[in-house]
């Protein structure tokens, strides 16, 4: 496992095609911070990959911006949200 830190996010990379992703408490996930957290994961990933999102934490999204960010991911396969 790879683990990468922002100031928004917390990433696991559990193995070649899937990583986790957990935002910190109180944070604003907008376009901005979603795209630095997603250009630092696809420089990991070495093919197609899938994310699940643990939303454990407090935090807002900005909805549009985010799926925008997520929709140009081209390897980006499948997504998880886990409550």
């Amino acid at each position: 496992m790879k683990y990468i830190d922002t100031d928004a996010v917390h990433m696991t990379i559990l193995d070649d095609s899937v990583v986790l992703v957990e935002a910190r408490h109180g944070v604003e996930i907008s376009s901005v911070n979603a795209r630095v957290a997603n250009e630092l994961i696809a420089r990991e990933m070495p093919g197609n990959y899938g994310m699940i999102i643990n939303r454990k934490e407090d935090y807002s999204i900005v909805p549009v911006d985010v799926y925008e960010v997520l929709n140009r991911m081209d390897r980006l396969k499948a997504i998880a949200l886990v409550l």
